[in-house]
């Protein structure tokens, strides 16, 4: 007889029955806690707040920092960075980088240090260096000086700069269109450099007598339109005379003669020549006068000149500007100047003893003139006009 027990004939497995009872959940650990709080992101975003914040008020505060101590021109829309203060590093230079776009930049008695906070000023258009005495400008020094991209406007003032560092500031290749080298040595390294400035507007060389041999090999350059030297002579005057578009020019101390003038009444676009220190006679003057039309003319400390030699002057029909020194006027020579059409102004480099010539002067152009320089005087003279040259 059957039984009844199903269980035997099951395929399926008996359940069976847990005396673990329930598991335990892991806390987590402090670690993951406090990642997880709200309080810490609550924290992590004002800190963030904080840190845009503060990234986007400190060139504000730089530059506001900046301005209590450089020189704001709102005119020109610049500030002007001035090392004329012994302390110029102490004070300014942990505010130079509040200025990185100043426009003008002037280093004073200038030492590697202060070299080294230009490194930030990339959009500097104007820069003057003036190295301290007894303190030639370093390889360390130039290697801090950045590119200048934007640099139009150069002065190296001081015996401290060598051809090495005049050559090796060049080689930045600014876009310069005026530079000036004062007192500045310059020698095969500078002349190979300015080689590349096809930019150049204007260019002067002061202070020190610059030798032919040192510029007769400069390469002409093509957009110059103003020249200015120290010394050259007849073979400078040579290479002047290749230079195509050159207008004026400046001879201080030359000894130039007919020979180097009358290369220079060959320059096409030439209206512009001031003699200073030349030993140019009354016939040679006259025969360079007579065969170039200028506009303006500068003859002072020329021993050699003299009032008797104006009063044969030509007609010089655009004569406008006339400089000169006051022993070359007289009644005669004065009364032969009045007969020029065209001068309007006459600049006296010194002062005129004669009150009624003065005067006669005064009614007939507008005269301007100037306290009378010894050399020494004139240097510093020039010296100053080293710091005015970029404000123009």
């Amino acid at each position: 007889m059957p039984t009844d027990d199903t269980s035997a004939t099951s395929d399926e497995p008996a359940p069976t029955v847990s005396t673990v009872g329930p598991v335990a959940v892991k806390e987590p650990s402090r670690t993951v806690r406090a990642l997880t709080s709200w309080k810490l992101w609550i924290v992590l975003f004002i800190l963030g707040l904080l840190g845009i914040g503060i990234s986007l008020t400190m060139p504000i505060v730089y530059r506001l920092r900046a301005m209590r101590y450089f020189e704001h021109h709102p005119q020109q829309g610049k500030y002007e960075l001035s090392a004329e203060h012994a302390d110029w590093t102490e004070r300014y230079g942990n505010w130079a980088n509040g200025l990185r776009d100043v426009k003008t930049l002037r280093i004073l008695a200038a030492d590697d240090e202060s070299l080294g906070y230009a490194s930030a000023l990339h959009d500097a258009r104007s820069l003057v260096i003036v190295t301290a005495p007894g303190r030639p400008v370093s390889e360390r020094g130039l290697s801090y000086l950045p590119p200048f991209e934007r640099l139009e406007q150069l002065v190296l003032a001081g015996p401290g700069f060598t051809d090495e560092s005049v050559a090796r500031i060049l080689a930045l290749r600014p876009p310069l269109r005026r530079a000036l080298f004062f007192e500045a040595r310059f020698g095969p390294l500078t002349r190979q450099a300015l080689a590349e400035a096809s930019s150049l507007r204007e260019l002067m060389i002061l202070g020190r007598s610059l030798k032919d041999d040192d510029f007769r090999s400069l390469a002409p350059l093509p957009d110059l339109e103003f020249f200015a030297a120290t010394g050259i002579g007849d073979q400078g005057a040579d290479r002047l005379a290749g230079f195509p578009n050159v207008q004026a020019i400046f001879l201080l101390n030359s000894t130039i003669t007919s020979i180097g003038l009358q290369r220079l009444s060959d320059c096409p676009s030439l209206s512009g020549l001031m003699l200073h220190g030349s030993q140019l006679t009354d016939d040679e003057l006259v025969d360079f006068l007579s065969s170039k039309e200028i506009t303006d003319l500068g003859i002072v400390d020329c021993p050699q000149l003299t009032a008797e030699g104006i009063t044969r002057w030509p007609d010089l029909p655009h004569l406008e500007t006339l400089t000169i020194s006051p022993d070359l006027l007289t009644q005669e020579s004065v009364a032969r100047l009045k007969e020029l059409p065209a001068l309007d102004q006459i600049e006296v480099w010194g002062m005129i003893a004669d009150s009624e010539l003065r005067q006669a002067i005064d009614d007939a152009w507008f005269l301007d003139e100037q306290p009378e320089m010894t050399d020494d005087a004139l240097w510093q003279e020039m010296r100053m006009s080293v710091l005015d040259f970029i404000n123009e």
